[in-house]
């Protein structure tokens, strides 16, 4: 059985790879209809959770993926799939930047 651990960076490669080519067409009505949602997660939510965060999620069920976006200015790429998940640190990724702004803009964060 292949771990989310295992199929993390590729999974997030191919989620890259959608949202570039919105944000390469500044297609924002298709980036609309993109993904799940956007919303915030209070600290707390989750046994073990910490931080506060904006989730971007693109799909959910198993498996399912997100980014997690926190004040720090960091951002997690994370792949999970019923009992495993895993999660790569994608802050200097230009798309996930990206991807950050748009999602705060759809929030009215800072």
């Amino acid at each position: 059985m292949v771990t989310c651990k295992e199929k993390v960076k590729k999974e997030w490669l191919d989620t890259r790879k959608d949202l570039k080519k919105f944000f390469d067409k500044d297609d924002y009505k298709g980036l609309s209809e993109y993904g799940l949602s956007i919303d915030k997660v209070e600290a707390g939510t989750f046994e073990g959770q910490k931080k506060s965060y904006i989730r971007y999620q693109f799909s959910w069920g198993g498996p399912s993926d997100e980014l997690r976006i926190f004040r720090s200015g960091k951002i997690e790429y994370w792949f999970m799939d019923w009992f495993d998940g895993a999660m790569i640190d994608v802050t200097k990724d230009i798309i996930a930047q990206k991807a950050t702004q748009y999602a705060k803009g759809i929030l009215n964060e800072k």
